[in-house]
């Protein structure tokens, strides 16, 4: 339904309301339910509204609804199907909107499905005013019997002047008893939560407080403000506090809680203060309140995202160990740093719990062992009333030991009717397992059971026993079994189907078991026990291996189910299978759900053409999810498949994928014919992509779009195929009787579409006039200037846009196509979300300051990408542009990539002043690269940075300029206010940058405490000794660093320099991904030393990137390196380059000391050309890597030394012993000898050998060659 429409119909909604309120016995209500959402109400009705509610004197409760929301119930259970995972994570209730279980969902989606951040921010699609007072002093003094408020406010950007009224309101509430304020993502700061919590001290008899103000602007004055009213409220014995997502930080958190401790009379209590950066003070303060609330029965306390370390957590468990009256507890502190210690006090704390019956304990993704699991096993096992347990402790470091003693605890759980055991991503093998499934196996009145044990090191045995476990559990009506990425073969999978095959009363069933190593046998049992479960209604299988023949049989014994998920991708499934799996689908003729999925195999047109004409039974179909992508599917295979769909006519909700296959214009024709007779679709997802489709085939297609007359989502994608004009025009032309739409994503690139078909795709877009959220792609194809105007004259109709993604880089448009863009985004002054790429084009100054006066209008948008790069954009351009920015002040995600034009200091100052008003970014990237930016245009952009104090992640690359010290100085020192950072890129190499500079940006990074990742990149400026020295003096301070980039190559530092970076490196001990380039210097060996130190404290490393080429170093500087070496014993890959330098053989010898500790080497490039190494130091070397047992992939570059034939035959010998080296890149003067050792010829491993000669003369190219083709086993030779 349009939006207007939809507004129309919300407005008539309130009106009607309000008169069937002023038609009631207003003097003898009690109860006033106002559900009046999406409404403005009209100060007629706010006047209408005040005076009933004045003649209501004996009204006890008032609930007013005047939340914003967009998302609809429908919408939110369809989110629910397709990610029925996280379904336990979210928070729903009554008082929880719609719109805020959407943004939980879009969270754990990032999490759990590593889905990208796509809309991350709320799909807002209803204009927002201001509404204004609704309750009047007057009006609220009346009610002098009202015991109860609820006042439903999310999403209506109330600031700190709109809460004025709210205060006023509420001081007029004397008799409230029960108060709730749900202020979900509005624009409150500090000032306006002061005025709110003013109002709320009014209410001195309150015993029932909920105040949910997540995702506004409250920092710790805010939170002060609540700590004051809290002490006011002393007879509170309920209690709901909801601040997460604000900045209230260690400070506001530990008054909070404070001021809570006293609140003595609480029974029921729930604190979330996620995401707020509370860290361990917060935490601890936590702790001493809940130590003083003994009378708690239910409690909730939700610490997710907030840097809590063990410290915090040690305090908190102690506090939360005397609440042993408790009988429901919810703990969520996912995703901070909590480890053993921590972990154990919180276990500890829960074994002290034991009349609880319900538990809900989530810990993923901290830093959790053995030691903390077992502890919280062992305070788990005393729980011993639990009937309802979910326990999330997935993306730890768990293995074995930890795993048994949770097990352990299962078995004192027997009371318990429904678990949720989420443990993945962690390190637990078959001991682990096998203790878990002994736990479960006691478990045996499970109604409904969740266990999540995926990405772990389970084989056989330890799936045996869980098969085992679930054989046991006779009961259940509800399983969700996730066991997929271990190492279970055909046994443990049998045993899995045996156990599987006794749960004969599953109506629902969710199995996923793919990515290990089952064969035919395994999958063969599995398959039976499906045809066992003959009273399943909804089935959710996903298996990635092989045996597709017989779980289509046991599929087709499932003649009852009405839902079926089916999910066996990436196997090598051919015809046969395919068809097996067809005629299953044929028996189940009640199917009104079907998600099918079978990408990623080998089918061909024989096993197409059967899944077809068993699809062409489900003639019930009204939801179907069909996904066959990259197989061998053709002509034949597809039309079948087109036949089948034309046969589900009662179809509303369509997603067909058959990309990546060999369709072609006949394939793609009998698609479309099928799919015009579905003519009931509302929801389409259709994608056809890299196939070999033209014009006709696609003209099809577009026919059959124009049948879709009610659809109001599409999801089109056709990129890369053959597509021209004529089949561009004719998808046009189906798209513009779409105008029922509010959704809308259109990817047609890659193809061969100019100007005619771009234009009537574009009428197609204006006809379109009641979207809300598009995405529009159709870059790298042949539009110029007129194709590209016409889009923006459609472009210009759909004014209703909230969400736009507009891609229209790699073509040919100019000036004239770029300004009618610019003006229609003019046209979309409700957007919030935009993606706008127009790189790679032809546009200059106009077109850009047209393009920036359009984007000046979109002044409520939140989160910005602006891609513009490579193009011919000036000063004058990039100065509207950067107007424009400055009327975004409610930008809080920002990412401007401008590089690759022609930019100079008066454009950057333009964009550096407007961007210092964005003041609300947490996430920013700023890309402004290969310009001809200055000091004076550097200074402003840093100043700017300086106002942005809220960033968290910060991506700032502007190399390749014209900056000196006095711009990098300035960019410093804007840099250094950016304290909150966590994730940093910053990339200002190719500048002319010295020492001044370069002592100011390290001078902030010492300010940066919180950082986790760095990507530190300063190459090829000027900088020396000095500048160095300040760097690693400030790269000191970032003890918090796991993932460290620092490029530092091609400028002029000394021993000094390195040094001291060698001791900030010694400084990140948390360090596990480390690339470190400071090569074409002037490092000797007492900089090499200390580098080699601090790198000697790098213990966790599992990836190291080491590039000290083309300095000074000899033997003592290289010796410290190879001891460093030596301490990183967990490296997993390495790549180190030490070439051109002078290492002597002692050196070398050190070095391979130190390597031949890196026992867990997978990957290695090792490169240590162009010293002064001799026969002794080779060797060592090359006997030193016997040790590396696990190296598959081996470069090894010696060339330029002084080794002799004996100690290259020495180094052949000791390589044919890498048993499992398959790939090796072999350089050295003497590579004949190399070959010609009858030790490589007869090697049983190397299989692909690389080896680089180009620069030798063709006769020793020759022999080269020959020589390398007579070793025995290998398969691929390659010569460069």
């Amino acid at each position: 339904m349009a939006n207007k429409q939809k507004k129309m119909e919300q407005q008539n909604n309130s009106q009607n309301i309000l008169e069937d309120l002023m038609k009631s016995n207003l003097k003898a209500l009690t109860h006033i339910n106002l559900q009046l959402k999406n409404c403005t109400l009209s100060n007629e009705q706010v006047a209408q509204l005040n005076n009933t509610l004045v003649q209501c004197q004996k009204l006890e409760s008032l609930v007013l609804n005047l939340n914003k929301e967009n998302i609809s119930e429908d919408q939110i259970n369809q989110l629910f199907t397709e990610y029925s995972y996280i379904k336990d994570f979210v928070e729903t209730g009554n008082d929880v909107s719609n719109d805020q279980i959407y943004a939980q969902i879009q969270f754990f989606k990032s999490i759990f499905y590593q889905k990208s951040a796509d809309c991350q921010e709320l799909l807002r699609l209803n204009e927002i005013k201001a509404q204004g007072s609704i309750l009047l002093e007057e009006t609220m003094s009346n009610l002098i019997n009202l015991k109860s408020l609820q006042l439903n406010l999310d999403g209506n950007q109330i600031g700190d002047e709109g809460a004025l009224w709210i205060c006023t309101v509420l001081g007029r509430c004397k008799t409230l008893t029960n108060l709730n304020l749900q202020l979900w993502k509005n624009k409150m700061g500090d000032r306006g939560m002061s005025s709110i919590a003013e109002g709320i001290s009014s209410c001195a008899k309150l015993t029932t407080l909920t105040l949910n103000a997540v995702a506004n602007l409250i920092g710790k004055e805010g939170a002060f403000s609540i700590s004051t009213t809290l002490s006011n409220c002393k007879m509170l014995n309920h209690l709901d506090i909801d601040l997460s997502d604000n900045q209230i930080g260690e400070e506001g958190a530990s008054a909070i809680c404070r001021v809570l401790g006293s609140c003595k009379l609480l029974k029921n209590l729930k604190l979330a203060l996620c995401n707020n950066q509370i860290g361990d003070e917060g935490a601890y303060s936590l702790g001493t309140a809940l130590s003083n609330l003994q009378l708690l029965i239910n409690l909730k306390f939700y610490l997710r995202e907030n840097k809590i370390s063990d410290r915090g957590t040690l305090n908190l468990g102690l506090g939360l160990s005397k609440c042993n009256q408790l009988k429901n507890l919810d703990i969520r502190m996912e995703l901070n740093q909590i480890g053993n210690d921590g972990a154990s006090a919180i276990g500890s704390a829960v074994g002290h719990c034991k009349f609880l019956t319900n538990l809900q304990f989530w810990i993923y993704g901290n830093q959790i062992g053995d030691n903390g699991a077992q502890n919280i096993g062992l305070g788990l096992r005393n729980c011993t009333q639990l009937t309802n347990l979910i326990f999330d402790i997935n993306s730890n470091q768990i293995g074995d030991d930890g795993a048994s003693t949770i097990g352990a605890a299962l078995d004192n759980l027997k009371l318990l009717t429904n678990i949720n055991l989420s443990i993945w991503k962690n390190k637990i093998g078959d001991k682990g397992t096998q203790n878990i499934g002994q736990g479960l196996t006691n478990c045996t009145q499970l109604t409904n059971l969740q266990l999540v044990i995926s990405e772990n090191q389970i084989g056989d045995d330890g799936a045996s026993t869980i098969g085992t476990a679930l054989g046991n559990c006779k009961f259940l009506t509800n399983l969700n079994f996730q066991i997929w990425g271990n190492k279970i073969g055909d046994k443990g999978a049998q045993n899995i189907g045996l156990g599987l095959s006794n749960c004969t009363q599953l109506t629902n069933l969710q199995f996923g078991i793919g990515k290990n190593q089952i064969g035919d046998d395994g999958a063969s049992t599995i398959g039976t026990a499906l045809g066992n479960c003959k009273s399943l209604t909804t089935l959710d299988f996903l298996i990635y291996d092989k045996g597709a023949q017989n779980i289509g049989l046991g599929l087709s014994n499932c003649t009852q189910l009405t839902n079926l998920e089916f999910n066996i991708n990436q196997n090598q499934i051919g015809d046969d299978g395919a068809s097996n799996i067809g005629i299953a689908l044929g028996n189940c003729k009640l199917l009104t759900n079907l998600n099918f999925s079978i990408w990623g195999n080998k089918i061909g047109d024989k096993g197409a053409q059967n899944i077809g004409l068993g699809l062409s039974n489900c003639t019930q179909l009204t939801n179907l999810q069909f996904y066959i992508s990259e197989n061998q599917i053709g002509d034949d295979g597809a039309s079948t498949i087109g036949t089948a769909l034309g046969n589900c006519k009662f179809l509303n909700n369509l997603d067909f994928s058959i990309q990546k296959n060999k369709i072609s214009d006949k394939g793609a024709l009998n698609i479309g014919l099928g799919l015009s007779k579905c003519t009931q679709l509302i929801n389409l997802e259709f994608w056809i992509g890299e196939n070999q489709i033209g014009d006709d085939g696609t003209s099809t297609i577009g026919r059959a779009l124009s049948n879709f007359k009610c659809l109001t989502n599409l999801d089109f994608q056709i990129q890369k195929n053959k597509i021209g004009d004529k089949g561009a025009q004719n998808i046009g032309l189906g798209l513009s009787n779409c105008t029922q739409l509010t959704n809308l994503q259109f990817v047609i690139r890659d193809n061969q579409i100019g100007d005619e078909g771009a234009s009537t795709i574009g009428t197609a877009l204006g006809n379109c006039k009641f979207l809300t959220n598009l995405k529009f792609s159709i870059w790298g194809n042949k539009i110029a200037d007129k194709g590209a105007q016409n889009i923006g004259l459609g472009l210009s109709n759909c004014t209703q846009l909230t969400n736009l993604k507009f891609w229209i880089n790699s073509n040919q448009i100019g000036d004239d196509g770029a300004s009618t863009i610019g003006t229609a985004l003019g046209n979309c002054k409700f957007l919030t979300n935009l993606d706008f790429s127009i790189s790679g084009n032809k546009v200059g100054d106009k077109g850009a300051q047209n393009i920036g006066l359009g984007l000046s209008n979109c002044t409520e948008l939140t989160n910005l990408e602006f891609w513009i790069n490579e193009n011919q954009v000036g000063d004058d351009g990039a100065s509207t542009i950067g107007i424009a920015l400055g009327n975004c002040k409610f930008l809080t995600n920002l990412d401007f990539q401008i590089m690759k034009n022609k930019i100079g200091d008066k454009g950057a100052q333009n964009i550096g002043l407007s961007l210092s008003r964005c003041i609300q970014l947490t996430h920013l990237q700023f890309v402004i690269s290969e310009n001809q930016i200055g000091d004076d245009g550097a200074s402003t952009i840093g100043t700017a940075l300086g106002n942005c104090k809220f960033l968290t992640n910060l991506k700032f690359s502007i190399w390749g300029n014209k900056i000196g010290d006095k711009g990098a100085q300035n960019i410093g020192l804007g840099l250094s206010n950016c304290t909150q950072l966590t994730n940093l890129e910053f990339w200002i190499s190719e500048n002319q940058i010295g020492d001044d500079g370069a002592s100011t940006i390290g001078t902030a990074l010492g300010n940066f405490k919180f950082l986790t990742n760095l990507d530190f990149q300063i190459m090829k400026n000027k900088i020396c000794d000095k500048g160095a020295q300040n760097i690693g003096i400030g790269l000191s301070n970032c003890t918090l660093i796991k993932n460290l980039e620092f490029w530092i190559s091609e400028n002029q530092i000394g021993d000094d320099g390195a040094s001291t970076i060698g001791t900030a490196l010694g400084n990140c001990k948390f360090l596990t991904n480390l690339t470190f380039l400071i090569w074409g210097n002037k490092i000797g060996d007492k900089g090499a030393q200390n580098i080699g130190l601090g790198l000697s404290n790098s213990t966790q490393l599992t990836n190291l990137q080491f590039f000290i080429d083309e300095n000074q170093i000899g033997n003592d500087g290289a010796s410290a390196i190879g001891t460093a070496l030596g301490n990183c014993k967990f490296l997993t890959d390495l790549k180190f380059s030490i070439q051109g330098n002078k290492i002597g053989d002692k050196g070398a010898q050190n070095i391979g000391l130190g390597l031949s500790n890196c026992t867990q080497l997978k990957n290695l490039e090792f490169w240590i050309n162009e010293n002064q190494i001799g026969d002794d130091g080779a060797s060592t070397i090359a006997t030193a890597l016997g040790n590396c047992k696990l190296l598959t992939n081996l470069d090894f570059s010696i060339q330029g030394n002084k080794i002799g034939e004996k100690a290259v035959q020495n180094i052949g010998l000791d390589l044919s012993n890498y048993t499992q080296l398959t790939n090796l890149v072999f350089n050295s003067d003497n590579n004949e000898k190399f070959l010609n050792s009858k030790e490589i010829i007869n090697c049983k491993n190397i299989k692909l050998l690389n080896l680089s000669i180009q620069e030798l003369p063709q006769k020793r190219k020759t022999e080269i060659k020959r020589l390398a083709q007579k070793i025995k086993r290998l398969v691929k030779l390659n010569i460069d």
